[in-house]
């Protein structure tokens, strides 16, 4: 099975055996959305001890993708948020208190690595750059027109969230932001 085919087929029942929280509506103002990976996603084993182990690296890919997608979005085409969220509902990563604070997406790839959950080597990372661009693509030109492909990639790329960092080299994030940076020239 390809990552597009995972992404399409199974991806979401997948997603489904998270345990998810449901924050009050002082924190979200939309009834349905869910919320995982709280205090540094203590909970990752039980989160993914339903999901085939064949599937998991394909699972922690996709959950870095939706979750990137959805934060840039949000954050630099906000006005179409909206739209977005009515397409998508994705659950958000991060934890809440008085507020929500979303989790770097790097840490969807970190702590599934540094928990022995996500093998570096099952993931291919040409697979994943040429998903994530066509896929952005394609959900763009079908439900986001004003926004095109460059502008999301140029926005994502440049924002805070998405810069490698001293401790971040040679690993699967930084490789996934240098492959994004020279297939698109941002």
């Amino acid at each position: 099975m390809t990552l597009s085919e995972y992404f399409e087929k199974q991806f979401t029942k997948d997603l489904a055996k998270i345990e998810f929280e449901i924050p009050n509506e002082d924190i979200f103002r939309d009834c349905y959305t869910r919320t995982y990976g709280r205090n540094n996603w203590e909970n990752i084993h039980q989160d993914v001890n339903n999901i085939d182990e064949n599937n998991r690296s394909y699972f922690f890919i996709c959950l870095f993708y939706i979750t990137s997608i959805d934060l840039n979005i949000f954050s630099h085409f906000n006005q179409y948020y909206k739209i977005f969220r009515n397409k998508t509902a994705y659950p958000k990563f991060g934890t809440y208190s008085f507020g929500f604070a979303h989790h770097k997406p790097k840490l969807l790839l970190d702590i599934p690595i540094q928990k022995n959950l996500l093998d570096v080597d099952q993931v291919g990372l040409n697979e994943f750059i040429h998903f994530f661009s066509e896929e952005t693509r394609t959900f763009l030109e079908t439900n986001l027109e004003k926004v095109t492909t460059e502008d999301f990639f140029r926005a994502l790329l440049s924002d805070n969230d998405f810069q490698i960092e001293e401790n971040d080299e040679n690993s699967l994030y930084s490789r996934i932001i240098l492959a994004l940076r020279e297939k698109t020239g941002y």
